[in-house]
């Protein structure tokens, strides 16, 4: 519920980004007003996708969290346990 400010606020800063860049650019601006209006269809579905997942997504996105957690090689040192990082 902390970022429940984001459903208000980002459709206004997206219309502020928005009339900033065709302000500034105005017809090279286009593309990407484009790519900013075929991302949030896909924002859309990914966001539902993480909120309310089924039992096979969870698999899937703690697989994903596991592998973004895990220690880089160069930060373990060597002879140190498997999964113990090197940084303190």
């Amino acid at each position: 519920m902390q970022h429940v400010h984001h459903v208000w606020a980002a459709p206004l800063e997206t219309l502020a980004i928005i009339a900033l860049l065709l302000a500034i650019t105005i017809y090279s601006g286009l593309p990407a007003l484009w790519i900013v209006v075929l991302a949030l269809p896909l924002q859309c579905a990914w966001v539902s996708y993480c909120c309310c997942p089924s039992a096979q997504q969870v698999q899937v996105l703690d697989l994903w969290a596991a592998c973004l957690l895990r220690p880089l090689p160069a930060c373990v040192p060597a002879g140190a346990p498997a999964g113990q990082a090197g940084l303190r």
